[in-house]
Order: C-alpha cells, then sequence, then structure tokens
C-alpha cells in the first residue's frame, strides 16, 4: 500500500479502464472492481451507487449532472486522456490522489487530464 494512502479507496473501473491500469492500482493496495464488458450505463452507475464505489471511466456522458448527479455516487472520475496509455493513465491518477490528499471522493465529480484535474462541485 503507498504510504499517502491513509485508507483503502474502492473503486469501479468502466470496462474502458484498461486492464494495465487496474493490476497496477491493485498492486499499490486499491480496491479495484471492473465491470462485466458490455455492461450498459445504467448498470455501471447502479453498481458504483450500490457498492458505494469511486466510478473510473473514460465516458464522457458521466460528466453529465443531470444524468449523473456525482452528489449520489462515491465519486465520479472522468478519465479525458487521448491516448490512453496505462503509463499515463496510473501517473495522472497517482498525482491525483496526492494532490487532494486523501479527501473524500465522495459526491464530487473529478475531470482528469494531461493538464491537470478539475472537480465539481468546488466546496
Amino acid at each position: 500500500m503507498l504510504p499517502f494512502l491513509k485508507k483503502n479507496i474502492k473503486l469501479l473501473c468502466d470496462e474502458n479502464i484498461p486492464v494495465g491500469f487496474i493490476i497496477r492500482a491493485v498492486e499499490l493496495g486499491f480496491d479495484v472492481k471492473k465491470v462485466s464488458p458490455g455492461s450498459s450505463d445504467a448498470k455501471v452507475a447502479m453498481m458504483a451507487k450500490k457498492e458505494r464505489r469511486a466510478l473510473l471511466t473514460f465516458d464522457k456522458h458521466f460528466s453529465n449532472y443531470l444524468l449523473y448527479d456525482p452528489q449520489k455516487y462515491a465519486g465520479i472520475v472522468v478519465f479525458r486522456i487521448d491516448p490512453p496509455l496505462v503509463s499515463l493513465i496510473l501517473k495522472l491518477w497517482l498525482n491525483f490522489i496526492v494532490a487532494i490528499e486523501n479527501q473524500e471522493l465522495e459526491g464530487k465529480l473529478f475531470i482528469i487530464s494531461p493538464s491537470g484535474f478539475r472537480f465539481f462541485p468546488k466546496s
């Protein structure tokens, strides 16, 4: 487990998150679950809510407040990285985790890109 990871962060990875990222995240101490291939967005959203896992995805529509209100989730993280290289995704994810200093993901939407990250709602 990483020294800055004070508690186990539960993640749900959408099917578009590379397996290489998932393997490394588990090795680093994250509690990761991946959705089944072909799962509908409704099923992914329901699973994230039911299991209280922060959703990691590349699907931009999960950043739509009207469809997926972040306050109803344990966190929504949308990556905007092209091409989705495992090494870059992992680097940006770890930079993000360090930057938020173990603040709660709960109820927030985060957009992560090579230029940094944004979150909503802003406190």
